[in-house]
């Protein structure tokens, strides 16, 4: 097979990028109702309570002169205040979007509520900004053990075979994206810091930790891959326990800068509800005991492995790391075992109107590294059949991710009642919704679901 030339996976970044943004704009999602809805409604309103209405209280919200246009979900203490429901993380990878729509709502004398259609239009960018930074980072990463053709390949995988496609194209305004680069970030700092235990790394490190809890607070968790990266059994246990302990005096910096990062939310709840620690998520939690860890992988109203199959790769690529990479296997199988349980064990396992099991988007770049483990190998067998097998199977992988798409962008894959037989019957329909198959669908029971776990 001809040589890559050096950079391809670069070129290829940049290339989907460019898809992505003329995707977006073709889509016009934004100019028929907007792209701040669902989630992004609460991520979004930090910004404009603070920086057009200046009122963090939100009471502007009940004043006459208050444009209709400006949607907010505030949840309500027993007292009657308004309180944001999610975090702030999101606002703040969202804001240097937001202040670029203000300036171009001034310049042109178009509103500045910071919800016109413009608004919507420059903010809905910011899955194909943080896209394009978490893709350079995992490049990056993959190159340390990976040739450019393994590096290019993976890529292609993750962004044309996987729900990402979805999550840069449709509903830009998602977390995930946000939290993919995130843990690009996290991951490449570890690395650094493996390399050579400097204390700037350790700062971007807890930096890092704090932004993805901000973010998403069950993002905490990758702490766990910096806390057993090299271990492969009991004797690299001890030697990274020996390290860290070794290394305590800085590593404090990694919990103190966390907890730092969070503060301003800590404060807005204080000021709000009166206590430092508050659960915006009014009648919302965890059934720790009731994991939905099958229908979230192999059910047909999210499952993983159903609208995402290319991910089985990732499951393959774990008995393929060998060499330096299996530093990598233990971490990483540990880290999915307890996320998956944590992420499924929330009582909307479902989470919601999305498509597939979106939540895993944030950790892609952890599991690009079996991914192209087992990709090196097929290629390195030197057996040209498998190799086009392979080829083959992630081309049908893409062309399937497609069609999901296109799907679940018309609601045919509905967005959170979706059963074996409406998947089945409409599994080639690339046409309208069709009303008479709305009879197969099982809507969830959300409140049954709130109280025990459905």
């Amino acid at each position: 097979m001809t040589r890559l030339k050096p950079r391809a996976s670069l070129i290829f970044i940049f290339c989907i990028v460019l898809i992505g943004w003329y995707t977006y704009l073709n889509l016009a999602k934004w100019r028929i109702r907007g792209v701040i809805v669902a989630d992004s409604i609460s991520y979004y309103a930090y910004l404009p309570a603070v920086f057009v209405y200046h009122d963090l209280s939100l009471g502007f919200l009940d004043k006459p002169d208050c444009p209709k246009e400006v949607n907010m979900w505030p949840e309500k203490t027993d007292d009657g205040k308004k309180v944001i429901k999610t975090s702030m993380g999101m606002a703040l990878f969202y804001s240097p979007l937001f202040f670029i729509a203000q300036a171009y709502a001034r310049i042109t004398h178009a509103s500045v509520s910071g919800y016109s259609p413009e608004s919507q239009l420059i903010v809905g960018f910011c899955a194909l900004l943080y896209l394009f930074l978490g893709l350079l980072v995992l490049r990056k990463i993959l190159l340390r053990y990976f040739t450019e053709r393994i590096t290019l390949w993976t890529l292609m995988i993750l962004c044309l075979a996987t729900n990402i496609l979805f999550y840069f194209t449709v509903d830009t305004m998602s977390a995930h994206i946000i939290g993919f680069f995130l843990v690009n970030v996290f991951i490449w700092y570890t690395l650094r810091w493996q390399d050579n235990p400097k204390t700037r790394y350790v700062l971007a490190l807890g930096l890092c930790l704090g932004l993805l809890t901000l973010v998403r607070p069950t993002n905490i968790l990758v702490v766990l891959i910096f806390l057993f990266y090299t271990v492969k059994d009991g004797n690299t246990f001890k030697a990274r326990i020996r390290l860290l302990l070794s290394q305590a005096r800085v590593l404090w910096l990694i919990p103190a800068l966390t907890i730092l990062v969070f503060l301003p939310q800590l404060f807005y709840w204080h000021m709000q509800t009166g206590h430092y620690f508050f659960n915006s998520y009014v009648g919302e939690g965890f059934f720790f005991n009731k994991p939905h860890i099958v229908e979230g992988l192999f059910g047909f109203r999210k499952g993983w492995f159903v609208y995402t199959p290319a991910m089985l790769f990732f499951v393959a690529g774990l008995f393929f790391m060998r060499g330096t990479l299996s530093e990598w296997r233990l971490p990483i199988l540990l880290f999915f075992v307890i996320i998956t349980w944590v992420l499924f064990s929330w009582w909307c396992w479902w989470y919601g109107g999305s498509f597939g099991a979106r939540v895993y988007i944030d950790f892609y770049g952890l599991f690009a590294l079996p991914i192209a483990a087992v990709l090196q190998a097929v290629y390195n067998s030197g057996r040209k059949k498998l190799t086009v097998a392979l080829i083959t199977l992630c081309t049908v992988f893409a062309l399937l991710n497609g069609m999901q798409s296109y799907q679940a962008k018309a609601n045919i894959i509905h967005y959170d009642s979706m059963t074996w037989e409406k998947y089945r019957t409409d599994f080639f329909w690339m046409g309208r919704e069709l009303d008479h198959h709305k009879e197969l669908l099982r809507a969830p029971d959300y409140e049954k679901a709130k109280r025990e776990g459905e």
